[in-house]
């Protein structure tokens, strides 16, 4: 039986098409490794023991980033690459190289032979059944077994093929054969496209595995503990200026090889879209004369050139959701980011006034030196005016940022006293209190969040929830407590390392830990809601518990001052809340999906354009449930932002997209109707 894991179709893309200035060979890498190391040591707030454990686990984390698909190296492979953990082990404690100059072989050989299977697949005959099967959208797949690798590989290729084939059909549409196959050799052209110069090039490929065993190197301290090459920095440090004509999303190449949004720039069409959140991969671009390109091997260069293009005024980018599910979004380019109406909002007007603001991010003084805390502060000051009873803030998959624009935010909505502690490596317990006293809103509050709500926005909700200030609304919380401080390599002022070894590169570190004002921690386990909602089981291969190694939960043994509000009477509103989703259809499909998505993850069944149908949309759909009936209100624009939604067409377009999403979604639905009960009691 053979295990698919969806969604499964990672690209190689890389920096293989840009020129290759490599300053090392395999041995400056492994090097540069203990450097790594040593700077961790020094500065994480857990840094654990150089052991045979850790090496074992670097080892794992390099076949994870360097067959991310899991079609590259056997079952028998990975058996073999972890048993020279010990090998690896000796040469971090002393001299040698011999374990990554085993990896870069072996990866090419196999890259050799996966070359070998596609091109037996160049002329083959996809088939639109092929046999049986496991399924899992909660966890990640197998690797292919050493003794049927070719026929695992064709097996998995085609059940791909039929994802992808589905993914792109009209409802109901008839099976377009040509279609099909023709699909199927452009999917083998471009997998033996996308290796083809790690494959043929042995620098680059010697670059690109250092790279992957440098971040393996630091992410086995923690998740969130990364290594990146200076030329990743400062292509990160470019993208995030606001002087560029841009649509607003800076991207990086993540370890999947995928180019994934690292962060949206406030007041830009992509973060005014509240489509687009950091996680979200990039897969192709549409201009408006037609004009399409694949975020692909060979073509992901003229892609990157066509969006940079200055007559580029509009284009319309496919985007994959963490969830799997894909959208399109239609972006416009402008020359300077405008600094008011950053934070957008929303009335929902019905039987009462209910503000909505929806924060993509907890961005740092990214404009006019301001950061998301002022811009928060604005919008309230001005949906307060607007007459609003009560705010629903949206944090569902806001997935943190700045940790002081948290606490800005979190200090809105109390009187005074501490918002969050820290205990930071070799510093005393710290306690944060709000630094302006008074509520700037005192409205009854509901925070939604989802699995993909992590670290700031689980210190908004948590100190929300400490306070009894808001109701949480939705599902368990990423999980993700800590804190990282980004450091140069170059900080290691003196060392016995070898001096031609270049000090370039970053380490993102977890130095520390957040808590809640009682002192408990939601790391590992998330925020709980005080009103649960169904959500996709799709993210449940999310959260911190997920990764291998993330740390501990423990409790900070630390007094701090806040006095709570009266505790929200909250049994009625559960029971209706209950009540209203088992009889909304929308609920009732997504809870339906559900159990026919664990079903399927314990039974086998046939592989199949039939099978398969349903699944790809419950993929499709995931996170993005919709209410058929009329809205219990009408959601429109702030009287003061109306003259400037309608500003130019594409404006007035995504308004009147954003006014019908905030009309059927369920999940802001749902808290209209908690905030309505909480307005009345």
């Amino acid at each position: 039986m053979n295990p698919i894991s969806l969604p499964s179709r990672i690209l190689i893309i890389l920096f293989l098409l840009s020129p290759i200035i490599c300053f090392a060979q395999v041995d400056n890498y492994c090097v540069k490794a203990k450097k790594v190391i040593k700077l961790i040591q020094k500065e994480h707030f857990s840094a654990r023991e150089i052991n045979e454990e850790y090496a074992l686990q670097v080892s794992e984390l390099l076949i994870d980033y360097l067959d991310p698909s899991e079609n590259i190296f056997s079952i028998k492979d990975v058996e073999k690459i972890k048993t020279l953990a010990p090998v690896l082990l000796k040469e971090l404690e002393g001299e040698g190289c011999e374990f990554l100059t085993q990896i870069v072989d072996s990866f090419i050989e196999r890259l050799n032979v996966k070359e070998q299977i596609l091109i037996q697949l160049t002329d083959y005959q996809w088939e639109k059944n092929i046999g049986e099967a496991s399924f899992s959208v909660t966890k990640e797949g197998d690797h292919l077994a050493g003794n049927e690798f070719e026929e695992d590989m064709k097996f998995s290729f085609n059940a791909e093929l039929i994802t992808e084939y589905l993914i792109e059909q009209e409802e109901n549409a008839p099976f377009d054969a040509a279609a099909f196959q023709a699909k199927g050799q452009g999917f083998v052209a471009r997998e033996r496209c996308q290796y083809e110069r790690l494959r043929t090039n042995k620098t680059a490929a010697e670059k690109y595995v250092g790279n992957a065993f440098l971040n393996s190197i630091a992410s086995a301290f923690d998740p969130h503990t990364n290594y990146h090459s200076e030329e990743e920095q400062n292509d990160y440090m470019a993208q995030i200026s606001l002087e560029s004509f841009s649509f607003g999303f800076e991207t990086e190449l993540n370890a999947s090889g995928e180019i994934e949004i690292i962060g949206l720039v406030p007041g830009s069409s992509a973060w005014d879209s509240n489509q687009l959140n950091e996680g979200d991969i990039l897969l192709s671009v549409k201009v408006a004369k037609g004009e399409s390109k694949e975020f692909s091997c060979a073509e992901t260069e003229e892609a990157v050139k066509l969006i940079s293009a200055f007559d580029l005024r509009t284009a319309t980018f496919t985007v994959k959701k963490k969830s799997g599910k894909t959208v399109d979004v239609e972006l416009y380019k402008s020359s300077q980011v405008a600094t008011e109406n950053i934070v957008q909002s929303f009335i929902l007007e019905g039987e009462k006034k209910i503000g909505y603001i929806y924060l993509p991010s907890f961005y740092t003084e990214e404009v006019d030196g301001k950061g998301s805390g002022d811009a928060v502060a604005k919008e309230l000051i001005k949906l307060k005016r607007e007459g609003i009873d009560a705010l629903i803030f949206d944090l569902r998959d806001n997935g943190g940022g700045g940790f002081m624009e948290a606490l800005k935010i979190a200090g809105m909505f109390i009187d005074y006293g501490a918002v969050s502690m820290t205990d930071i490596h070799e510093r005393e317990p710290q306690i944060f209190k709000d630094q302006a006293r008074g509520k700037l809103f005192s409205a009854p509050l509901i925070l939604l969040q989802n699995g993909l709500s992590a670290s700031a926005s689980e210190l908004f909700a948590a100190t929300m929830q400490d306070y009894n200030r808001a109701l949480i609304v939705g599902s368990p919380s990423f999980g993700k407590s800590t804190i990282q401080r980004v450091l140069p390599l170059s900080m290691l002022k003196t060392s016995k390392l070898k001096v031609n070894v270049s000090s370039s590169g970053y380490v993102r570190t977890t130095i520390g830990k957040f808590y809640r004002v009682t002192g408990q921690s939601h790391q590992k386990e998330g925020v709980q809601p005080d009103i649960l909602l169904p959500e996709s089981i799709v993210y449940e291969r999310f959260g911190e518990d997920t990764y291998p190694n993330p740390l501990e939960k423990d409790v900070l043994d630390k007094d701090s001052y806040f006095k709570p509000l009266t505790e929200i009477p909250k049994e009625t509103i559960i029971a209706n809340s209950k009540k209203r989703v088992t009889e909304s259809a929308a609920f009732q499909q997504l809870l339906e999906e559900n159990r026919l998505l664990r079903k399927m993850e314990t039974d086998a069944f046939t592989v199949s354009m039939e099978t398969m149908y349903p699944l790809v949309k419950i993929m499709q759909t995931a996170g993005d449930y919709k209410e058929e009936t009329e809205a219990p209100y009408k959601a429109k624009m702030p009287t003061y932002l109306q003259s400037f939604a309608t500003k130019s067409e594409s404006m007035k377009t995504f308004n009147e997209s954003m006014l019908e999403v905030l009309e059927t979604n369920i999940y802001v639905r749902e808290a209209y109707q908690i905030g309505l009960e909480l307005i009345s009691q």
